[in-house]
Order: structure tokens, then sequence, then C-alpha cells
């Protein structure tokens, strides 16, 4: 029983992946507007898998360079649940940190697998459409790291069923692509989630049974906790909110591909500006009811860092507001400072109050 819900997933990709490798194969071109550019699909089946450049290729196919950056999210969490070198002698963390990883890519490699012909436009220089890399071996890849993840989850955290939280994060990134996306507002709402519930699935995996992390974890023996102040909880909603923030510029960056493609989205459907603006009503909600909170509890550097860290978001939203000629240089420059904002509250979170 511990193993049907993958096997849904698997029975599901067999099925979607098949449909959508024939309907790839029968775009042999497509016109670019503007550019006057034809890229071509060819139905090589005989591509060489161990060539120059093939490590490199599959790098850019699973986006390696989000490898560190997940890992300090589990590191964070770990921190906030243990704050001692034990956290670094606990199995449960590195098991963790493995599967995020594995999750991370293997919803970069179903995405790329799925979004095929808008990359066409998009991004046309992913290993997919160049065939550095076949949608045979990307498929493969995809089907035996998921099996990694579900063996890894089911053997070592079945504790209170919470394989099934796994579970669940792969389908919904599975659903994402051929499902999800094609619905307003909620591609961006599932992203954003997925990605703040790394904080508190990995806090979760730490405390399962391990009865130093729950001390930690009680109210009276954490200092990073009080009666007003849940740094987990805060923390993860602040990378659900920062998610969603490059989520919606990426958004704006491809409205034009999305359009081509028939992709409802928040800034096609209802206009840039007010997507900006839905982004500033959104940040300043949430930096109202937290300042208040870390006042009322007298957090006082943590009032000030959440300020700071908020500032590089409205700074860029008003200025992408204002400018009537944004191109996509900017909006990526706004994309990139969104690590400044991160490092900034982090630094609040871990540094004494």
């Amino acid at each position: 029983m511990k193993y049907w819900f993958n096997c849904i997933i698997l029975m599901f990709l067999f099925f979607n992946c098949k449909i959508n490798n024939s309907k790839c194969y029968m775009l042999k071109s497509i016109e670019i507007k503007g550019n006057k550019k034809i890229k071509t699909v060819l139905n090589d089946n005989n591509y060489n898998i161990i060539n120059k450049g093939k490590l490199l290729s599959y790098s850019k196919l699973l986006r390696t360079n989000n490898i560190l950056p997940t890992f300090l999210l589990n590191i964070l969490a770990g921190w906030l649940t243990i704050p001692s070198y034990k956290l670094f002698l606990n199995k449960k963390f590195w098991l963790f940190s493995l599967i995020t990883q594995l999750t991370m890519m293997n919803s970069m490699v179903i995405n790329d697998l799925f979004d095929l012909k808008i990359d066409l436009i998009n991004n046309n220089n992913r290993p997919l459409v160049t065939k550095e890399i076949s949608i045979k071996e990307a498929q493969c890849l995809y089907i035996s790291t998921n099996i990694m993840i579900s063996v890894l989850s089911a053997v070592f955290f079945y504790e209170k069923h919470f394989y099934k939280f796994i579970y669940t994060i792969n389908l919904i990134l599975f659903l994402y692509t051929p499902y999800l996306k094609k619905i307003i507002f909620i591609k961006n709402i599932t992203c954003a989630s997925v990605v703040g519930s790394t904080i508190l699935l990995t806090s979760k995996s730490i405390s399962l049974n391990n009865q130093f992390a729950l001390s930690f974890l009680s109210h009276k023996c954490i200092p990073y906790y009080s009666d007003y102040v849940n740094l987990i909880d805060i923390t993860s909603f602040f990378l659900f909110l920062s998610s969603l923030y490059i989520e919606l510029l990426l958004d704006v960056k491809d409205i034009h591909g999305d359009k081509e493609n028939n992709i409802v989205t928040i800034p096609n459907y209802f206009g840039v500006k007010k997507t900006y603006n839905l982004l500033i009503i959104l940040f300043s909600g949430n930096l109202l009811y937290h300042s208040v909170i870390f006042y009322k509890s007298h957090k006082y550097r943590l009032f000030i860092g959440f300020i700071l860290a908020n500032a590089h978001f409205f700074k860029n939203l008003f200025t992408l507001r204002n400018n009537k000629m944004v191109n996509d240089k900017q909006i990526l420059n706004s994309v990139n400072e969104t690590t400044v904002s991160l490092i900034i509250f982090i630094a609040c979170l871990l540094l004494p109050f």
C-alpha cells in the first residue's frame, strides 16, 4: 500500500509523455514572430548518449544551479529546528535534503518535457529543444529519479505517514505543467507553495521522532520562539511570497510566448501594471502584519531586518511599474535581487536578538 501513490504517478507519466512525445516529433518547424527565425526539431532516435558536453546538457536540464539555494533552505529550516551542531549529525536532515534535491530536479525535467512547444518560443536554448538530450532520455531520467524518491520516502519517513506529504508534493509537481499551469493564478500559487513548504517539511522531517529537536521546538526552550513569533511559519510565508513575486515577474517576461500558446496568466489577462499593483498590495499587507508581530514581541532586530528585506521588493516593483519601456534584462535583474532580500532576512533570523 505504501507504493500505490507512486504507481499512479508512473502510469500517468508514461501515458502523458507518450502523447507529448508524439506531438513534439510532429513539430518539424515553428516560426518565431519578430525574429523571423525557424527552429527545427529533428526526429533523431540515434542520438548518441555519451558525447561532448553531455554532462553539461544534463546539468542544464536539471538546472543544477538551484542545488545550493535549495540546500540552503534545508539548512535554514534545520537550524531553526535544531540550532546546534547536532543538526549535521541528524540522519533525517541529510536524507530529506537529498529528497528535496531530487524533487527539485524532477520538477525541472517534467516541466521541460511538457513545455517543449512553448520553449521553442520562450526558451529556445533548452536541451530538449536543441536535441542535446532526447525525450526518451529525459523520460528515463524522470522515472529513475522518481523511484529513488519513492524508496527513500517509504523506507526512512514512514513515521506518522510523513512519506505521503513527499508523494503529494511530487504528484502536484507532475500535474503542474500539463494541468495546473493552465489555470490562471493557480500555477503561481502552486509553485510558491511548494517552495514555502520546503521550510515546513524539512523541520517536520527532522522532528518526527527526535526528542532533541522536539525539545528545541518547545516555546519554553528555544530562544527563537515566543508567544507571538513562530519563525518557521514566518520564514515559510516569506519564501512563499518571494517565490510568488518571482513567478509573476517571469510571467511578465514570458507574456508574448504565453499569448502565442493560449496560456492565461495574470499579466496577459489583467495587464502588466495591475500585476505589479497586486504584488505591491500583497507585500504591503505582509510587511504591516509581521512588523506589528515583531514589534509586539520586542524582536526589534527582526522588525528592522524585515523592513530592510522588503525594501528591495518595493524598490523593484515601483521601478518596473513606473517604467514604460521595461525589457527582459530589467525583469531578470529584479528577480535576481530577490537573493539580497533573502540574505538580509536570513541574517536577521540567525543573529542573536
